[in-house]
């Protein structure tokens, strides 16, 4: 069975006219109205964006021959998840605690302290990656094991309260329950399981804000600046999550763009937080240092800025256009790039998770998003000289040279 493959352009579209729209509601106070510049930006991108889309659709994928169908997965599979499930074993010993448990029983921690130092990463990115291929396995095959691989790779990502690769993860699988064959009963489906994924992301929230000590009965409206509009709309205050979630980052883009006047002095420092992985750019740029620029928020507690902002308080408007071009660019090499690989599936779907996170965060450079595209890639080589090594050419002309 052939399944279709996840459109990261058509993602991007999404995402963006869905979350332009909910801004349009007007439920806060503190949401600056979108200006000239901003509308711009979005209806250029979005148009680029439906090209490319088109485009996206008529680049060349072979599907893999496989000798004999998948019944499950393989031993070779298992024993990844293994190897997987031993490294955490092992950061947890190191490190001394569980992230998830340590939250729950109220400890005090530094998440970015958890794990081996560089093994970490190399680890998130196996999980990860994995965790999504085998999903794509499932789709490609229907056998359960599968699935339940991918389940396990996220429950690791929970308990070490790696939310931004959880919520990759789930959106690719989403991205390709999607992706084959759409109708309404199955977008239904979807819209069901996205707001179970929003309500999870919204409790873990409100203990990070218990733990800060915020107590109102709820917070959640004081702090996202709750107007009459939405207290009046009838809706529950549930909802009110979802809609800060989804567009607090845009109005912290649009109040970066329209109030805070463009340091050009780091523009270095803006290239390289913006464009270099952060495991590595962390090395390069301290981000607590003041020739580092942020943007602007609306408010202390709404920290996320979409992949844009912070290009644009280093660079101008030309940041969040070279963070576009960076998404197209990188996107289509590993379409091409991948195109008669097995992995293909999966790395399409984390792309098509990623233009829609771009919204949210940079994603292109998060450690979590990244290490896994590195691993499918270095798969990907892996996968071709197999495909060229002498042994195997050598059976597939049936011994004879």
């Amino acid at each position: 069975m052939k399944i279709s493959l996840a459109n990261p352009f058509g993602a991007y579209v999404i995402a963006s006219v869905a979350i332009t729209m909910m801004y349009a509601l007007g439920f806060s106070d503190l949401y600056p109205p979108l200006s000239l510049e901003m509308i711009t930006f979005l209806l250029i991108s979005c148009g680029a964006s439906l090209v490319l889309a088109t485009v996206y659709t008529l680049l060349p994928y072979q599907q893999p021959h496989v000798e004999e169908p998948l019944t499950g997965p393989a031993r070779r599979d298992v024993l990844i998840f293994c190897a997987i499930a031993g490294g955490f074993v092992l950061e947890f010993a190191y490190s001394g605690f569980v992230p998830l448990l340590a939250l729950a029983s109220g400890a005090v921690f530094d998440y970015r302290e958890f794990g081996v130092p560089t093994f970490h990463v190399v680890l998130l990115g196996f999980n990860f990656f994995y965790a999504v291929y085998w999903a794509s396995q499932y789709f490609e095959t229907g056998k359960r094991g599968f699935i339940y691989l991918f389940f396990g790779g996220v429950l690791f990502g929970l308990l070490i309260m790696n939310r931004g690769a959880i919520i990759i993860a789930l959106l690719s699988l989403l991205f390709m329950y999607f992706a084959k064959n759409f109708n309404v009963r199955k977008a239904l489906k979807v819209l069901v399981i996205m707001g179970a994924v929003v309500w999870l992301f919204g409790f873990i929230g409100n203990l990070r804000f218990l733990s800060q000590e915020v107590f109102q009965e709820d917070p959640i409206l004081a702090i996202g600046g709750a107007n009459k509009s939405f207290t009046e709309s009838g809706l529950p205050n549930e909802f009110f999550w979802v809609y800060l979630y989804a567009t607090s980052p845009l109005a912290n883009f649009e109040l970066t763009a329209s109030s805070m006047p463009v340091s050009y002095n780091s523009v270095m420092e803006g290239m390289v937080a913006n464009f270099v992985p952060d495991f590595i750019a962390k090395h390069i740029v301290d981000p607590t240092a003041d020739a580092f620029v942020r943007p602007m928020l609306i408010t202390p507690q709404l920290t996320v800025s979409t992949a844009f902002a912070s290009a644009y308080a280093s660079m101008g408007w030309v940041g969040p256009y070279l963070i576009y071009l960076y998404f197209v660019s990188y996107t289509l090499f590993l379409a091409i790039f991948a195109r008669s690989s097995r992995y293909r599936p999966a790395l399409m779907a984390w792309m098509s998770a990623q233009g829609t996170l771009l919204f949210f965060d940079n994603m292109l450079v998060f450690s979590g998003a990244v290490g896994p595209i590195l691993i499918g890639i270095c798969l990907v080589i892996r996968e071709r000289l197999q495909e060229n090594s002498p042994n195997r050419r050598l059976v597939a002309t049936g011994g004879q040279q």
